[in-house]
């Protein structure tokens, strides 16, 4: 106060008058109420902030927006524009009906969000003045969807935060800012202590930079609190729902990658097991390759020092045991890739091998493996992408079509050179079809054109799309008539071939108005009733072909690259660009019912779907995808079977009519026709307990079923014919049609398999659990054939053969139904584990209850008038029953449980078998006749057809028959398959056209070790310059060599010499190693082939590019100054040898004239504008040679003279 002058004394008497404006929240207004005492009316005036009504919110749109920076002098980002009425209306709406909005008005916060958008994209181009005045005027097409803008301004603020933190501000967001219920969903902020975010998230590296960053992008904000510290919260509740969806989204895509993980593992576990039995056969392979390779090599010592064996013998067996090795190993390594090829590398290692069958043991596990298939032909030679593919109705012909406009027609028993060839035009063919008589073809592409050809590629007829549109898919209906198209643009094609009209199926508008996206893939019902069309806007939808209106939706995440119909039409199968195919069920009856997802397909994949299908029973599925797999699925969408060979991305997958076989196409330049089941490769014998055994009513043929999940079918005398391995679990029953034309199995996987052998088919049936006991039932012999199954679920079903529908299902079982069996008369019988069997009408009524047992009844059967029932129980012994009145007249009893029951074909015998190791044969009277002794545990027993001999399935593996006549055993049913038997199996594969026959060159290229005969043959196959790229990785080849030798003595082509020396000279550029003598010959084969001037100014550039290696790489300047002269007599007007010529006469120590030519030559013109005399040019050598070090020291003075003189200006 001292220092103050008397005037401010007197200022600071006045009182003054302070206005004090605090903005506060509104639940926070109560901390004012501290500050009472000093300012009294703190209170008094208040002002809230609150949402804006309609027309302030107008004004709020509308004012800024018409602002022009010429008027106001202030510089804006965006150009005025203008609003329609209806685009202002709209965006009002959607901002008062939001939920933040509450009814009360509408938030500021969340109108900046949206017009910030708007201007955007005013900015970014994608709204233009439509009327020239310079003025963009928004429409309501123009609006932007307003739920996206939203969840986009949550993940732009995101990315406003440094790429290293950006997860963690998401977890802090997401995980510490707010909250939901689970039960409604509802969410909302949750006001938290900035040093309690900083301690809870401390793991994931938050910091207090960190929290900034996040109330600098407006994500959150931070107010003081009570504690001397902040408190953090989200910024706003328009927030929460993208958040959430964010949350969601995260929350999916971990348990997907947790499920993923957990398929992995599982599959790592299998794969570890098959590992450590792999390793284990590996073991005892190379243990055995050992002592061969120890064997052959005193074997070799012997015969050299003591019966004078040559060098060249010994070499050969060392060369053989290093064979056996690497295609052992080899075909291991490439078996997921190409399952086909490496079983030709093991049957090429072995067929090559004195030895063969020690490797055997390495191989067959893997080859025998039931989830990877085989293909029979590759259709190669294409130059580019195969993007569609068709066979033809009578299944001789492949149709391919490829991206340069390219057609081909390949005939099956020659893949190597197509039949005929012929172009649509330039551009990329997506559709090639033949007509259902098979008569012609159907092409259409990116062009805008559909063409139609006769087999013999002549162009009959063609139709122009109108602005000629891309077209990308297309199908015909299976009567011909009809040709339906997908094009780049929103509207599908109809063009009726017979009346030659064409028409639209117009796609509904989005939610916008709006009608996105073109047609990647189509598909028409079998009954030619409906399309499914997939899009690039992320769905598939379904027209009515015959009402032309669209009739259901179904949306995806990502574009949906192929669709299929079911054969029954009441699935739908679509695949997407991210990786997934879903199954969506379909109910063609009812238009207002729309598609729901049933199964999601996802194991395995790497990438997008690109191509779908079903078998032609329905009962499998088909994907195909851009990691370059098929994969078979069933209907349940368990994996069944993966296809490895292709090498790029898929870009088709078709059945052929017959649905033997898969033909596919791929980037890789190929089609494949694949076997679509793996019955071609030789049989399995079973690895662990037999389970089940039935005969065919011929008695020709037998079938087994065991723990290892293999059912096997086997010929009468004994030898194994296949091995079906569609199971996922312990394989627990069998049985054969009557007529012997298909057979049932049942397994714990809970499917009971049905196989039609006459029609090529499958049915899949199932329970809630393990399927147990499988059976035929026919009335009599011309009523049709239906199927009875039995199940853990508590319940038996009777199914109709040729539709797989459930008819019945026999409820009244208190447990597991463990056995089925019909009863001639219209019957059925099931036990249980309830200790009961039951009879059933065939309308699933309960007829009778058979107590007595005190165990699980696990097998039943009846005689075959149907006058007795016999029942089989753990209690260890069988009953005989009447059926009329179920008495239960005798007990037959063994010494464990009663696994097998049977009557035989004249209904007084029967046989029981059981857990005692023993067979026991009984009369119906329960007298028993004969018992029969096994080895292990007998698990299943039946009769063949003339009743004079049975067969009986045991735990040891085997299946055993015996004659009751002399009770003699008369064949056993193991399938060992002998080493020499499987390989001959495989031979016949390959030789017989069944399996791919890879050439030996593609084998050479696998990296097989071939022979010495095959490997000559394979060089003699290559053109000279392919040789070369050989020859250079394996200089210390003499057959190569000698294969190059005689190539440039017989190789009359003089493109292929060009192409030779083009390579030659890249080697040799910085190398040594390689001979130049091949080259110097290939300059003089040329030159003799053609003599001409062009080839001579080849000649002349060649050989002075062997002068510069002999001068700069390896200092040979005699060789070098005689290729430069053998240049100068080719060309002499080549420049660059002229630029050679002095610094080897420096090199060889001629000074005096290496200086002449350097003085010649320094002022003529060399290469301009770079190096634009040949002083530039000789300088630039020089330095390389001193780079190099390769000036002696005795030339070190005159190289500096020449230098100087170079760079003298005249």
């Amino acid at each position: 106060m001292r220092n103050l002058t008397r005037e401010q004394k007197s200022l600071m008497a006045v009182p003054l008058e302070i206005h004090l404006l605090f903005a506060i929240r509104s639940d926070r207004i109560s901390e004012l109420d501290r500050f009472k005492d000093r300012l009294p009316g703190i209170l008094l005036k208040r002002y809230e902030l609150k949402p804006l009504s309609r027309d302030q919110a107008k004004d709020a749109v509308v004012l800024p927006a018409q602002l022009d920076f010429q008027d106001n002098n202030i510089e804006f980002n965006t150009p005025p524009f203008d609003f329609t009425h209806e685009a202002l209306e709209r965006l009002l709406d959607a901002l008062s009906s939001s939920k933040a909005a509450n009814g009360k008005g509408i938030e500021a916060f969340q109108l900046q969000i949206l017009c910030g958008t708007i201007e955007d994209n005013i900015r970014a181009g994608l709204i233009q003045d439509g009327d020239g005045n310079g003025r963009p005027e928004i429409d309501t097409d123009d609006l932007p969807d307003f739920e996206t803008v939203f969840s986009s301004y949550y993940e732009s603020c995101l990315r406003e935060i440094e790429d290293s933190e950006r997860e963690t501000a998401r977890a802090v967001v997401e995980d510490g800012l707010v909250r939901f219920d689970p039960v409604s969903g509802e969410g909302r902020r949750l006001s938290v202590d900035g040093g309690a975010l900083l301690q809870q998230f401390a793991h994931k590296g938050l910091t207090t930079h960190l929290l900034n960053q996040l109330e600098n992008a407006f994500l959150v904000r931070r107010d003081p609190n009570t504690l001397g510290g902040f408190n953090y919260e989200l910024c706003h509740d328009s927030l929460l729902k993208p958040i959430a969806k964010s949350i969601s989204d995260r929350r999916d895509k971990e348990t997907k990658a947790k499920q993923e993980e957990e398929i992995k593992r599982a599959r790592a576990d299998e794969a570890a097991k098959q590992e450590k039995k792999n390793s284990e056969r590996i073991k005892k392979y190379f243990g055995f390759l050992k002592g061969l390779s120890l064997a052959l090599l005193i074997a070799a010592l012997i015969a050299l020092y003591f019966w004078g064996s040559s060098v060249k013998d010994r070499k050969a067996a060392e060369y053989s045991a290093q064979q056996a090795i690497s295609g052992t190993n080899l075909a291991v390594s490439v078996i997921q890739d190409d399952k086909t090829l490496a079983l030709q590398i093991f049957w090429y290692t072995a067929s090559n091998m004195k030895t063969a069958g020690k490797i055997q043991d390495v191989g067959q596990d893997q080859l025998e493996r039931g989830d990877i298939g085989y293909y029979k032909n590759v259709f190669d030679g294409h130059s580019g992408d195969v993007l569609t593919g068709a066979l033809s109705p009578d299944g001789k012909q492949v149709l391919t079509a490829e991206w340069n406009g390219t057609i081909r027609i390949w005939d099956l028993e020659n893949d190597h050179v197509p039949a005929l060839e012929f172009s649509h035009g330039a551009e990329a063919v997506e559709v090639a079809l033949f007509t259902p008589d098979g008569l012609k073809i159907i092409t259409a592409g990116r062009d805008g054109k559909v063409l139609f050809w006769n087999r013999k590629g002549e162009k009959l007829d063609s139709l122009v799309i109108p602005s000629k549109i891309d077209i990308l898919s297309g199908k015909l209906t299976r009567d011909g008539r009809l040709l339906v198209l997908g094009t780049r643009r929103p509207d599908i094609l109809v063009y009726d071939l017979k009346s030659k009209k064409l028409e639209k199926l117009t796609r509904e508008a989005g939610k916008e108005g709006k009608v996105p996206g073109g047609t990647l893939s189509l598909d028409i019902s079998r009954d030619d009733r409906y399309v499914v069309a997939g899009s690039w806007d992320k769905k598939a939808r379904v027209w009515n072909l015959k009402s032309k209106k669209q009739v259901h939706t179904m949306s995806h995440k990502s574009s949906v690259r192929a669709v299929a119909f079911s054969p029954d039409g009441r699935s739908i199968l679509t695949g997407c660009a991210e990786k997934g195919a879903f199954l969506w069920d379909f109910i063609a009856s009812d238009p207002g019912s729309s598609p729901q997802i049933y199964k999601t397909l996802l194991a395995g994949f790497s990438g997008g779907i690109r191509a779908v299908a079903f078998s032609n029973d329905g009962n499998y599925l088909l994907t195909g995808g851009e990691d370059a797999a098929i994969r078979l699925w069933d209907s349940d969408g368990r994996p069944e079977r993966e296809f490895w060979g292709h090498k790029d991305i898929l870009e088709f997958v078709t059945l052929t009519p017959d649905g033997q076989y898969i033909l596919s196409g791929s980037r890789d330049k190929t089609a494949r026709l694949w076997h679509f089941s793996n019955r071609i490769f030789p049989a399995q014998k079973h690895e662990e307990e037999i389970n089940t055994v039935s005969i065919s009513s011929d008695g020709k043929r037998l079938l087994t079923g065991g723990r290892d999940k293999i059912a096997n079918e086997w010929s009468e005398s004994g030898q194994l014919l296949y091995s079906f391995k569609e199971h996922d679990g312990n394989v627990t029953s069998s049985a054969w049609a009557p007529g012997n034309n298909g057979m049932i199995t049942g397994s714990w996987d809970g499917r009971a398999i049905y196989r039609d052998q006459n029609e090529n088919r499958t049915l899949i049936l199932k329970h809630d659990g393990a399927v147990h006991s499988v059976a035929f039932y026919q009335e009599d012999k011309d009523s049709s054939i239906r199927l009875l199954t039995a199940g853990a679920d508590n319940v038996a079903k009777l199914w109709t053969i040729n539709s797989g529908r459930e008819d019945v299902v026999f409820r009244g079982h208190k447990a597991p139904v463990m056995a089925v069996a019909s009863i001639p008369g219209s019957a059925v019988i099931t036990g249980s584990q309830d200790k009961t069997a039951i009879v059933w009408d065939m309308n699933g009524k309960l007829r009778r209850r058979l107590q007595g047992h005190t165990d699980d009844v696990i097998a039943v059967a009846a005689s075959p008038d149907g006058s007795y029932l016999l029942t089989g129980s753990r209690d260890q012994t069988a009953r005989i029953w009447r059926r009329k009145n179920g008495e239960s007249l005798h007990i037959l009893r063994h010494r464990g449980a009663v696994s097998g029951v049977a009557f035989s074909p004249d209904n007084i015998h029967i046989l029981t078998s059981s857990a005692d190791g023993m067979v026991r044969y009984w009369n119906i009277e329960g007298m028993q006749i004969d018992s029969f002794e096994f080895d292990d545990d007998v698990t299943s027993v039946c009769f063949f057809p003339d009743g004079k001999s049975f067969v009986a399935g045991c735990k040891n593996k085997t299946a055993v028959r015996w004659s009751l006549t002399n009770h003699e055993k008369m064949n056993t049913y193991e399938g060992a398959n002998s080493v020499s038997s499987f390989f001959k199996k495989v031979d016949d594969l390959f030789n017989q056209g069944v399996l791919y026959k890879h050439p030996l060159r593609e084998l050479h290229e696998a990296g097989v070790i071939l022979q010495q005969k095959d490997l000559k043959l394979v060089y003699q196959s290559m053109k000279i310059y392919e040789l070369l790229d050989e020859y250079n990785g394996r200089l210390e080849d003499i057959n190569i060599a000698n294969a190059i030798k005689e190539k440039l003595d017989m190789d009359t082509s003089t493109s292929d010499i060009k192409q030779f020396l083009a390579n030659y000279r890249d080697f040799i550029r910085n190398k040594d190693e390689i001979s130049l003598d091949f080259f110097e010959t290939g300059i003089k084969r040329l030159v003799e082939l053609e003599d001409n001037i062009e080839n001579r100014k080849l000649a002349a550039r060649y050989y002075n590019a062997i002068a510069w290696n002999n001068i700069v790489v390896r200092r040979k300047y005699e060789d070098a100054d005689r290729c430069l002269k053998q240049a100068l007599a080719m060309d002499e007007k080549y420049k660059n040898i002229y630029t050679n010529i002095p610094a080897v006469q420096l090199l060889k120590g001629n000074v005096k004239k290496a200086k002449t030519l350097y003085e010649r030559y320094k002022k003529e013109k060399y290469d301009p504008p770079g190096t634009p005399t040949y002083a530039d040019a000789f300088l630039e050598d020089i330095q390389e040679f001193e780079d190099r070090k390769m000036i002696p020291p005795s030339l070190k003075k005159h190289v500096e003279a020449i230098k100087k003189m170079l760079n003298e200006k005249d």
